[in-house]
Order: C-alpha cells, then structure tokens, then sequence
C-alpha cells in the first residue's frame, strides 16, 4: 500500500494554509490579533527525513484546525484504500 502521494499532499495543505495572512484593518482588529498572538503555543517538530528541527508557534485554535484536518486527510486515506482490489490483486 502507497501511501506517501496523499500524505505530502496533506502536508503541504496544511502548510500552504498557514502562510495565508492579513494585516489588520483597524485599531480593534490590531488589538484582537495582538491578543491572539499572545495565545499562541510552540511546538518543536523533527520533520521526517531530516534530523533538523523547527519550532512551529500557532493559537490553540490553529492547532486544533490542523489536527482536524489532518484527521479527515487520514480518514478519508483509509477510506478510500478499503475500496480497492481484492487479495488476488484485480
């Protein structure tokens, strides 16, 4: 079973939605994000294939979305590889 195409794909979902940012538009927004920000929690990660290491910071609420997300990218892997071809291979 090949599994490493959807997972990249996953990964990189996940990455490429955290780049996305906005500057605030106003002072109360300005406030909200510094609030925001002051609720962060970091994490050290080990990437796979490398022995660096990164420190990744995001609100609690970011974290839960990913681990949501990747979830559903697991779930929806297992799903799909049940429904293939049988133990006689066709």
């Amino acid at each position: 079973m090949k599994l490493s195409g959807p997972i990249i794909l996953a990964t990189l979902v996940c990455a490429l939605s955290a780049c996305t940012s906005s500057a605030p538009a106003s002072k109360a927004e300005a406030e909200t994000v510094a609030a925001a920000e002051s609720d962060k929690r970091c994490k050290t990660i080990t990437r796979t294939g490398t022995r660096l290491r990164s420190k990744i910071c995001k609100t609690n609420e970011e974290w839960e979305q990913e681990a949501r997300s990747s979830r559903e990218a697991i779930e929806s892997i297992q799903r799909t590889s049940t429904h293939g071809p049988g133990p006689s291979g066709g």
